[in-house]
């Protein structure tokens, strides 16, 4: 099995080919403000480098966010467009999820936490590998001390800590844990990776599990922030994030 995974849900984007669940390449856009324009050819390189063409892809493999809004809309676009035109099947995969798999505790539960704009963050909760809170795409906290509550509530004693929240709420994440008496292990901190995310698609792929290529959409960190109408004077949605 061909496997095309595309990973734009962080500030670090890109692509992974996997054959047979072994990684044949793997790509990063070098400047994800400009990953309209390279995101395809990055693409292109890829598959020069396993000396397949895009047809010979059996499955499409992408991850759904929590992400920023201008990567994943490119990224999920970009994925459902090439699985519907080549009838090729797709899987989507949530970041959290992503990162569970990844860089997850076996021997304890696993917290991932992704930052979403001003101090916020998306976390889910796992024990070994299966979802313990919430049973959606992550819950939204208005800040670490919430993070830290969703681990108490599901009765949490000890947790591994993932994700690229960590790269600037370490201490604070550790602080609240500990005052709700839940012990940390603070480990990648850092968003999913191509391969994490081919990695974990891989084995949903065996297991059937696709997504529709169609009805498939991408859950943003935060909506785009408006910006005036100049020809109303009203609000609506922007495209940047």
């Amino acid at each position: 099995m061909n496997l095309l995974a595309i990973e734009t849900s962080g500030h670090e984007c890109g692509v992974a080919l996997l054959a047979d669940g072994q990684v044949v390449a793997e790509r990063r856009v070098a400047d994800p403000m400009q990953l309209l324009r390279n995101l395809t050819a990055e693409v292109v390189d890829l598959l020069a480098e396993g000396s397949i063409s895009l047809r010979d892809i059996d499955v499409f493999a992408i991850d759904l966010g929590p992400g920023t809004f201008t990567g994943l809309r490119i990224g999920v676009m970009t994925a459902k467009a090439w699985a519907h035109i080549l009838r090729k099947p797709l899987v989507g995969v949530c970041s959290l999820d992503v990162l569970a798999h990844a860089h997850g505790s076996k021997d304890a539960a696993t917290l991932t936490v992704v930052r979403s704009r001003f101090g916020t963050a998306y976390a889910r909760i796992y024990s070994a590998g299966a979802v313990v809170a919430p049973a959606d795409h992550g819950i939204a906290c208005a800040d670490m001390a919430g993070v830290a509550r969703l681990a108490a509530d599901a009765g949490i004693s000890a947790v591994r800590v993932v994700g690229d929240a960590l790269a600037r709420h370490t201490a604070e994440l550790e602080a609240e844990l500990a005052a709700l008496g839940v012990a940390a292990t603070m480990g990648w901190s850092a968003a999913p990776s191509p391969v994490d995310l081919a990695a974990l698609a891989s084995v949903r792929a065996a297991h059937g599990d696709f997504a529709d290529a169609l009805a498939a959409s991408p859950l943003y960190v935060a909506p785009p922030p408006a910006r005036p109408n100049l020809r109303t004077g009203s609000s609506v949605a922007g495209t940047g994030g």
